[in-house]
């Protein structure tokens, strides 16, 4: 998720500076792939936060809480199962 926020904002900075051309279809189909991707992720951050002035940081707050929760989530997952030795 935080690889597709990042990407996703990357476009999005350079379409709204006009680096990218919107109206190429290629650009077209990956940033519509990359909102349906992320937009239910983003939308209730997006909610809470509060108006910026056109800056959106809702992918930086998911950045920061994914890269608070994975050396959590690492502590959980158990080891890996060893098969039976046949001997």
């Amino acid at each position: 998720m935080s690889m597709c926020s990042s990407y996703g904002s990357w476009l999005s900075f350079l379409i709204s500076f006009g680096v990218v051309n919107r109206t190429q279809p290629a650009v077209q189909r990956i940033n519509f792939a990359l909102f349906r991707l992320t937009d239910p992720v983003l939308r209730p951050i997006r909610k809470h936060m509060p108006d910026l002035g056109g800056i959106d940081i809702s992918p930086i707050v998911i950045i920061l809480v994914l890269e608070f929760i994975q050396p959590r989530a690492d502590l959980h997952v158990p080891a890996p199962l060893k098969a039976p030795d046949k001997t």
